[in-house]
């Protein structure tokens, strides 16, 4: 999560920067492609994961064979969970650089209201599933919906805004 901190505030950084020059077709293309090396470094550190969860889970010295081979399937199913995360926070922090925040609290706290938290409520009361690790991977959808909704926003371009010019 730190790498993805840091690639956070570099893309809003940099995005930033072009917006409040009113170059806004230069931070479109760079949106794209900070988007575009958003997927492929969350699908290199979810292929990492997911092959050491063997070794990652060993690290807690765990006895039972029933609890490791369940860690092992969480850790990979949230390896899933981090590399959706990690290309969320590539689309956010372009929407963010040019001011969409209100859209952007709508998504991250409406998302989780309306699909994350329900979902989870619904498999474990309703559907009574009991496997951790299947009602994780299926409430990953909430991820989903929000790279979904996020990348819609990118495209629409409705975030390419110079704040500097706004306040003065």
């Amino acid at each position: 999560m730190f790498v993805v901190m840091g690639v956070n505030a570099a893309v809003a950084a940099i995005l930033g920067t072009d917006l409040g020059q009113g170059k806004l077709a230069q931070a479109k293309e760079k949106a794209r492609y900070f988007v575009g090396l958003g997927g492929v470094i969350s699908l290199i550190m979810m292929v990492i994961i997911v092959i050491s969860a063997p070794q990652l889970v060993n690290l807690y010295h765990i006895e039972s064979e029933i609890v490791i081979k369940n860690a092992i399937l969480i850790v990979r199913f949230l390896s899933l969970r981090l590399a959706f995360r990690m290309f969320n926070v590539m689309i956010f922090s372009s929407l963010r650089a040019g001011g969409d925040s209100k859209f952007l609290t709508f998504v991250d706290a409406g998302i989780l209201w309306l699909v994350g938290v329900p979902l989870a409520y619904a498999l474990v009361y309703i559907v009574q599933l009991e496997s951790l690790p299947v009602i994780l991977l299926i409430v990953q959808s909430e991820q989903l919906v929000r790279l979904i909704i996020g990348t819609w926003r990118v495209k629409q371009g409705v975030w390419l805004q110079n704040l500097t010019h706004e306040l003065a």
